[in-house]
């Protein structure tokens, strides 16, 4: 049904489109026919002699020319004269000098803020390096003393006795310790023990530190007289480690009598002295 519906539409319109050809058509050719059978006149006057009508082509019937007839005339129209346009707003070519200057001081200030921070920064970095140096020599002082301590941890014991010297030795206990084996007849100064140094093995260590005061050396002797042990003990000031060293080796190579009576280890201690020149 739909398709006989449009097909009917479509020879509808086909129709009409002839239809309206046709007609086209129809006028043209009438329109033809018309200007062969009467041509277009020209505007030219022309007077025809009336002959018994008494009076020429246009007249009135008495004879009277007939009133002219006169087209008003036609004003000219004139095109509206065209507004001129708004003037265009300037076109700004630079900032305003206000805005510049705020901005130039806005970006100072920044400058300034961030020079701030920067220095407050490298304050606080030397600060702490400042705190990190401190406690770090502080622990390094405290090493050397605990050091120094454990040095002298155990050398005062009890004190032995001594069958020769000038007196037996006392046991001490505590922080000083008793006097060690008496001391020999005719020993340097500093050395304290019930046994005499044998001549020509006495020895000082090269002083070259820039510290002054004593070196205090528990030193542990065989029946042969030869020093076994050294061990840095309480009184000792000075704490160059060199030149610490220095007096325990000079301590070992000390050569005391030989005594097969001794015990066999016998204590005692050489305290060397230094003074700045």
């Amino acid at each position: 049904m739909n398709y006989n519906l449009r097909q009917a539409q479509i020879i509808g319109s086909i129709g009409t489109a002839v239809f309206v050809i046709l007609l086209l058509l129809l006028l043209l050719l009438v329109k033809m026919r018309h200007d062969i059978i009467d041509p277009p006149v020209n505007q030219v006057e022309v007077e025809m002699d009336m002959g018994d009508l008494g009076g020429t082509f246009g007249d009135g019937a008495d004879g009277t020319p007939a009133p002219e007839v006169t087209t008003p005339p036609v004003e000219p129209i004139t095109a509206p004269t065209p507004k001129p346009a708004p003037p265009a707003e300037p076109v700004m070519t630079q900032e305003d000098p206000s805005v510049v200057a705020a901005r130039a001081e806005k970006k100072k200030a920044e400058e300034k803020r961030r020079q701030e921070l920067a220095a407050e920064k490298a304050a606080k970095a030397a600060e702490q390096a400042r705190i990190a140096a401190e406690q770090k020599a502080a622990a390094e002082k405290k090493a050397k003393e605990d050091k120094a301590r454990a040095l002298t941890a155990g050398a005062f014991g009890k004190g032995g006795t001594s069958t020769s010297g000038n007196g037996p030795g006392g046991d001490g206990t505590g922080l000083k310790p008793g006097n060690p084996l008496g001391k020999g007849k005719n020993n340097p100064k500093g050395v304290n023990i019930g046994r005499d140094v044998t001549n020509g093995t006495f020895f000082k260590p090269a002083y070259n530190a820039d510290q002054e005061g004593k070196i205090v050396i528990r030193i542990t002797v065989d029946k042969q007289g030869n020093v076994i042990g050294t061990d840095i003990i309480q009184g000792t000031t000075i704490s160059d480690e060199a030149l610490r060293n220095e007096s325990k080796a000079m301590a070992r190579k000390t050569k005391f009598n030989a005594d097969p009576k001794a015990p066999e280890k016998q204590y005692g201690t050489i305290t060397y002295e230094f003074k700045k020149r």
